[in-house]
């Protein structure tokens, strides 16, 4: 297992699934003027960049991570693809400390995200969670500059690092 705690190469975790994790499905609400699906926004924080942007094709696997992310005590957003991700970042970049991004997706793709948000002025960090990972890919995401690669499946344990990526939150008086 290879862990690097240096900005680039990014961070590369071997990680393992969750048996004993209890997940909700997240239920959209429709936009009254479109018919589409809208995420809910997320509360505010003690801290504006303490949300996290989630994106994969696999609803399961947003709704796990978005438990995860949760259970630490920030909030997070919900894409399906890179598209979705883009208008998603656009609404909240303000509120966004970390994106999450799957790398093999519909519509626009991980990489295709990670280049777009890349072209913008101080994206957050990047993470990659990916279950086909090679040589070449690891290659390209270290060019991109993401900040770590997680290895799906993974472990509670590993994701912590992720999660390290966000500003604590911000104490309360």
């Amino acid at each position: 297992m290879q862990k690097t705690l240096a900005p680039n190469p990014p961070l590369h975790l071997q990680i393992e699934r969750v048996p004993d994790l209890t997940v909700q499905p997240f239920k959209p609400q429709l936009g009254r003027s479109s018919g589409h699906a809208t995420p809910p926004s997320p509360p505010p924080s003690a801290h504006p960049k303490r949300t996290v942007l989630i994106v994969d094709d696999e609803e399961a696997v947003r709704t796990l991570v978005r438990v995860l992310v949760e259970r630490r005590g920030a909030q997070a957003l919900l894409a399906s693809d890179g598209v979705e991700a883009l208008e998603l970042y656009a609404a909240h970049s303000a509120e966004i400390g970390v994106i999450l991004t799957d790398i093999h997706m519909p519509n626009l793709n991980g990489l295709g995200l990670i280049r777009a948000l890349q072209a913008k002025v101080s994206p957050p960090p990047i993470v990659v969670m990916c279950g086909q990972l090679d040589e070449r890919l690891l290659a390209t995401l270290t060019a991109e500059h993401v900040a770590c690669v997680l290895h799906k499946p993974f472990q509670i344990s590993e994701f912590e690092a992720v999660l390290a990526l966000l500003p604590a939150p911000a104490a309360t008086a």
